[in-house]
C-alpha cells in the first residue's frame, strides 16, 4: 500500500481538523471538570498523597495539551526561506541525527548509497524538523523488534533527490495509511498526531514531495523528494 504527498496536493481540510482538535480538547476539558468536582467534594478530608494524586492527574492532562498546542504551532509556522544547499550537507545533517537517535535507542543503522552531488531546495531548520519527525517515527516503530534496524539511502530520481528512511518496526496498517498524515490522526496513546502532517506541510513547502510506503508487521518507508535548484545530478536512481 502507498501513501503519497505530492506538490500542489491541498491540506486536510480545516473543517475535518477542527472537529478532531474539538474531540481532544472536549476530552482534556472533560477529564479536568470531573477530577475538579471530585477533588472539591472531597478535599477536606482526603489526605494529602490522595489529593496530590488528582493534582498530578490535573497536571499530566495539562502537559498533553500543551504538548499538542506546540505541534499545532509547529505546523502552523513557515519552512522559512529556501535556499540551494548542497546535496552533502543535507546527508551528512539526517545520517548524524540518526547516529545519535541509534546509540540512545539502541538501534542498528545501516547507511546505504549517499546522494549524488547537487544542489537542492532546503531550509536546514526545516529538514532539521523533518528528519527528527521521520526518525522518532521509526526508532519508536521498533521499540518492541528484536533486531531494530534503520536504514539510510539516496539516490537521484529526474529531477530530484530522494533521501529515504526505512525501518524494520511495526508498520502501519493498510486502514490508516491514507490518513496517517492528516494533522491530530494518530492511533497512539499518548501521541498527538501531528509528525507526519508536519512533515508533509514542511516537505510540500520546500517544493519537494513526501511519499510513505509501509506493510504491516514488517516496516515503512518514507522517500522526502527534494527538486534540484540547479546543475545536474547523477547517480542511481531507486
Amino acid at each position: 500500500m502507498k501513501s503519497e504527498q505530492r506538490i500542489g496536493e491541498p491540506v486536510a481540510p480545516i473543517g475535518q481538523m477542527l472537529s478532531v482538535y474539538r474531540h481532544h480538547l472536549g476530552n482534556s476539558v472533560n477529564a479536568i471538570q470531573i477530577t475538579l468536582q471530585v477533588l472539591m467534594e472531597n478535599l477536606s478530608h482526603w489526605e494529602e498523597a490522595k489529593i496530590r494524586t488528582y493534582l498530578e492527574r490535573l497536571d499530566l492532562i495539562a502537559n498533553e495539551q500543551g504538548k499538542l498546542l506546540q505541534a499545532l504551532k509547529a505546523y502552523a509556522l513557515d519552512c522559512g526561506p529556501r535556499e540551494p544547499l548542497l546535496t552533502d550537507q543535507v546527508w551528512r545533517q539526517l545520517t548524524d541525527m540518526a547516529a545519535e537517535m541509534r546509540q540512545e535507542h539502541s538501534v542498528t543503522l545501516q547507511l546505504g548509497a549517499s546522494p549524488p552531488a547537487a544542489r537542492v531546495r532546503g531550509n536546514l531548520l526545516a529538514l532539521e524538523m523533518i528528519w527528527r519527525h521521520l526518525i522518532e517515527n521509526a526508532v519508536e516503530a521498533m521499540r518492541w523488534v528484536e533486531a531494530p534496524q534503520l536504514t539510510l539511502r539516496a539516490a537521484s530520481d529526474g529531477g530530484f533527490i530522494v533521501f529515504e528512511i526505512s525501518d524494520n518496526g511495526i508498520g502501519i496498517d493498510a486502514a490508516h495509511l491514507a490518513t496517517a498524515q492528516l494533522p491530530l490522526f494518530t492511533t497512539k496513546k499518548g501521541k498527538n498526531g501531528m509528525g507526519l502532517a508536519v512533515v508533509s506541510k514542511l516537505v510540500r513547502e520546500l517544493t519537494g514531495q513526501f511519499e510513505m510506503d509501509s506493510v504491516a508487521d514488517q516496516g515503512t518507508q518514507v522517500r522526502v523528494r527534494l527538486y534540484v535548484e540547479s546543475g545536474h545530478s547523477s547517480g542511481e536512481s531507486f
